[in-house]
């Protein structure tokens, strides 16, 4: 990401806030009372699955990336680069992938 103006990192930081919303405390009242759990609210499920998508298709094109630079040697050092390089690594790609 080259700049704060980049297209990705602002659907990267919108998709994690709207996550991180799903996850709050004081927004998860099915967590607290077990009988919502059974009639779950659809408006939040559908939200919460275009975040998923979108978080999906982000994270894909990272991992292409970190892919893409990795066979060009120009990576920078991180954990899912390191996995990709370790050829005893028993991970598929969905298990690398969210």
């Amino acid at each position: 990401m080259s700049s704060i103006d980049d297209s990705m990192l602002r659907e990267i930081v919108a998709v994690e806030a709207g996550i991180s919303r799903f996850r709050s405390t004081s927004n998860n009242w099915q967590d607290y009372l077990p009988i919502l759990r059974y009639n779950p609210l659809s408006t939040k499920t559908s939200l919460a699955e275009k975040y998923r998508l979108r978080r999906d298709a982000y994270m894909d094109k990272l991992l292409a990336q970190l892919k893409r630079e990795t066979e060009e040697g120009t990576d920078i050092s991180c954990i899912t680069g390191n996995i990709l390089k370790d050829p005893e690594a028993k991970l598929n790609e969905g298990k690398l992938a969210p």
